[in-house]
């Protein structure tokens, strides 16, 4: 039974160092996503995603981005009118 154990063992430490990576990568980017989403709420439209992602996480960010300049465009033309 201990060449399985062994096996067995190896394996799921083969598992855990390869999605350890993977994991963090992915809670990084939604990190981020968060925290923009949080600044965009809070008022302040001059933040910045990183779009470089090739998944839906890249997409979201480009979203994101796209409308804190859309939305930065309309507070500072209706500054621009009101003044």
């Amino acid at each position: 039974p201990y060449p399985w154990l062994y096996s067995i063992a190896a394996i799921g430490a083969g598992c855990i160092l390869f999605w350890i990576p993977l994991v963090r990568n992915l809670t990084r980017a939604i990190r981020q996503i968060t925290r923009a989403a949080e600044t965009v709420a809070e008022g302040r439209f001059d933040i910045h995603v990183d779009e470089n992602r090739r998944d839906e996480l890249g997409l979201l960010g480009a979203s994101i981005n796209r409308m804190a300049r859309r939305m930065l465009g309309y507070v500072n033309g209706q500054k621009r009118f009101l003044g």
